[in-house]
């Protein structure tokens, strides 16, 4: 099949593809992508040329092979696109963030974190780069990374609500490590933060009265259940334990 296909290839003209052309070229794409032989892949990549239209295709080809779960395909398709000088640096740019992508598909997270960072000078790829490079850091639980570009798409999307709950939520995290590693200073500083960007948010009025417990203010500890009754009483059921554990400690006070 393949034989068949870069037979028909090599009698066009790659830069003049009719509409029967490119119908013909897209059912060799779709007999490849049922082809296991990476050197069929590797030669049909040479045969098709440099051309917008053929750099279009091969981009087409790779997205289908990541869809399909071929991940090594899909990459050795825009590694080839991304190392050949001959080819626009917009051209170079789309299939490193491709590639990016099939890195990210696959779980290799340190090789498509190199990619994206990379590209997140680029006017064109700035905002997806940045949602990847987000997912990622989620991924990893790598909250401070998370907050950089939760703030970087803030400014490319400032009326997101989304992103100002995610970046509460991010602040709540290293808040609740910084409790747990006894570093009220920090928790405190995390907690400020988010306190800024949703003070109605009820993980962090939950927090702010976990906090002012481990400081020993329990009344302000239930000015913040209370607030929390109003804006989230789903969330009481949260905060139970520690309202009766204030309650107690402030009727066994002299």
């Amino acid at each position: 099949t393949s034989g068949w296909w870069f037979a028909v290839y090599r009698g066009h003209h790659r830069d003049q593809l009719s509409q029967e052309d490119n119908q013909s070229y897209l059912f060799g794409i779709n007999q490849l992508l049922e082809i296991d032989d990476d050197e069929a892949l590797k030669s049909f990549l040479e045969t098709m040329g440099d051309q917008p239209k053929s750099v279009e295709l091969q981009m087409v080809l790779g997205s289908l092979c990541r869809r399909k779960g071929e991940y090594e395909r899909a990459s050795l398709i825009h590694q080839t696109i991304l190392s050949n000088p001959s080819h626009t640096a917009d051209t170079r740019q789309q299939a490193q963030f491709e590639l990016a992508q099939d890195y990210q598909s696959a779980g290799w997270l340190d090789r498509s974190e190199s990619l994206y960072l990379e590209l997140l000078n680029s006017s064109r790829f700035k905002h997806d780069t940045a949602t990847s490079l987000l997912r990622i850091y989620q991924h990893e639980k790598d909250w401070e990374s998370a907050v950089q570009m939760a703030n970087l798409l803030r400014k490319l999307e400032p009326e997101s609500e989304s992103l100002s709950e995610q970046l509460a939520h991010f602040y709540c995290e290293m808040c609740e490590g910084c409790i747990r590693d006894g570093r009220f200073p920090d928790a405190e500083r995390y907690l400020q933060n988010a306190q800024q960007i949703e003070p109605a948010n009820p993980r962090v009025i939950i927090l702010s009265g976990r906090i002012a417990i481990f400081k020993g203010e329990h009344r302000l500890a239930l000015q913040a259940w209370k607030k929390l009754e109003l804006v989230a009483p789903a969330f009481l059921g949260l905060a139970m334990p520690h309202i009766q554990d204030s309650y107690q400690l402030l009727n066994d006070q002299p």
